[in-house]
């Protein structure tokens, strides 16, 4: 191993330093994205989202409220942007999305990816 980096030269020590460096930012976001629970199942945001749709928005806040997974979190910024699930005409421009607070950290460096 020695031996390839002395006779590759400075270009191969450049492209070491990227891959460990590589490696090491993956392994970072995958870390954050695992402490946000970002693969978590979801059953209870599902059991809240069927409240919502059935018309006990009080149950479903207070069901995700306490929370702390990522999708728990945009599922609530999306209940409390939007009313009660009901039939309704057709909209003349879609909604607005959540702010997106809940979503920058997982933004974090994902530009140099």
């Amino acid at each position: 191993m020695n031996d390839l980096l002395v006779q590759g030269g400075p270009i191969i020590w450049i492209i070491a330093a990227l891959s460990v460096l590589t490696v090491a930012l993956i392994l970072w976001k995958i870390w954050q994205l695992w402490s946000m629970g970002a693969w978590s199942h979801g059953a209870v945001t599902d059991a809240a989202i069927r409240d919502w749709v059935g018309g006990r928005a009080e149950s479903a806040h207070s069901t995700l409220s306490e929370r702390n997974s990522l999708r728990a979190q945009l599922a609530l910024a999306a209940m409390t942007t939007n009313k009660p699930f009901q039939s309704r005409p057709p909209a003349k421009k879609p909604p607005a999305w959540p702010s997106g607070s809940c979503m920058r950290p997982a933004q974090g460096c994902a530009r140099w990816i």
